[in-house]
């Protein structure tokens, strides 16, 4: 019996070795730009599609942009504005919000569909507003102006589009999860910018890294929020995890300061950070409590074509990323997107694995 188990317990530990089912590897894109030079990755859904803006060839205004299977697209703006604008969110339906210019030459709160569908959302009241994120069931959130023109966490909700509604107090909601708990800035007891989260009507202050101001960037499905958030001594800004009841520091890249941008619901956390003696500042993917530079885990050519991933913005249930990268030999600086590939085992690694299968056979026939 002694033996038997010994057999089985090294079939399993070859079939554990060969298959390394978490491993990936990352495929750089340019995800390239309107003709202006110019764009930046905000977003992506779990099929892929990714938005954000770029400039084209008539000048440096900012125009809501969707890049899709390969193909780029200008999403253009309100009928009673010009189509310059941000997009800021997409879910797997294919909603997407951001704001685009109104008549008035202020910015208004846009839903737009990968149908060519774009509504004006609105504000309450005041001249202005941005919807900055949207879940999958059409809730979405963001800023709207009031009559007074003061700034406020506000939410539009499905069939309700043309009355938005404040979440909180605070000044804007940056994200959402598929709960419709919502996160973003406002102000706490003394004054200063803090991170907070929205729940029927209230704000919630989750606190700091001991220093004077936080900000939350994002929310997933298991409540985990990111940021960032001065230190002791406001010299610092860390990127900033806050679950439960735990704020957590994130660290950087052996610099001074990093920025937590957009978490997935499989806890994985892109954004920035400095790089030793803040030389550089690099896109980052912080894992199982580890910052990674982006940069560091490519294929050497990205590098010797010029590109720098200076930011991640945000990253998909898949575990692919987007950001922002410059080139330093074209000079442009574009979207980029890195999406994941299975690693493939090693020819030992299968020799591994079939040795582990005709041990289980053997055994399996001595039993019966």
């Amino acid at each position: 019996m002694l033996v038997c188990n010994r057999i089985t317990a090294f079939a399993l530990a070859g079939l554990s070795l060969a298959l390394p089912a978490t491993a990936a590897t990352y495929q750089f894109t340019d995800l390239g730009n309107l003709g202006g030079g110019y764009s930046v990755a905000n977003a992506i859904n779990d099929a892929g599609d990714v938005v954000g803006y770029s400039t084209n060839t008539l000048g440096p205004a900012y125009h809501p942009t969707l890049w899709t299977q390969g193909s780029i697209s200008d999403l253009g703006g309100l009928p009673t504005g010009d189509n310059s604008g941000w997009a800021w969110g997409i879910n797997n339906a294919g909603q997407i919000v951001g704001q685009s210019t109104s008549s008035s030459g202020a910015p208004h709160a846009t839903l737009w569909t990968t149908k060519g569908d774009v509504t004006d959302l609105g504000t309450l009241g005041g001249t202005g507003s941005i919807a900055y994120a949207v879940n999958g069931s059409g809730q979405i959130v963001g800023e709207a102006q009031s009559a007074t023109n003061s700034a406020q966490p506000t939410s539009w909700q499905p069939g309700q589009y043309q009355s938005p509604t404040v979440l909180g107090s605070g000044v804007q909601a940056y994200a959402l999860n598929s709960l419709g708990v919502a996160v973003g800035d406002g102000s706490s007891a003394n004054g200063s910018a803090h991170a907070m989260r929205f729940i029927e009507g209230s704000a919630q202050d989750l606190g700091t890294l001991g220093g004077t101001n936080a900000y939350a960037r994002g929310i997933n499905d298991v409540g985990d929020i990111i940021g960032f958030s001065n230190t002791v001594g406001d010299t610092f800004t860390h990127a900033t995890l806050w679950t439960g009841n735990s704020i957590v520091d994130l660290g950087t890249l052996g610099g001074s300061n990093s920025q937590a941008l957009g978490i997935n619901n499989g806890g994985q956390i892109v954004g920035f950070a400095n790089t030793a003696f803040d030389a550089q500042q690099h896109a980052t993917l912080w894992k199982n409590g580890s910052a990674t530079d982006l940069n560091s885990v490519l294929d050497p050519s990205v590098a010797a074509e010029g590109w720098t991933l200076t930011k991640a913005t945000a990253i998909n249930n898949n575990g692919w990323i987007v950001g922002l990268a410059s080139n330093s030999i074209t000079g442009v600086t574009d979207a980029f997107l890195l999406s994941t590939t299975p690693a493939v085992p090693e020819p030992a690694s299968y020799a591994i694995a079939l040795t582990g299968l005709v041990l289980l056979a053997v055994m399996g026939r001595r039993r019966a």
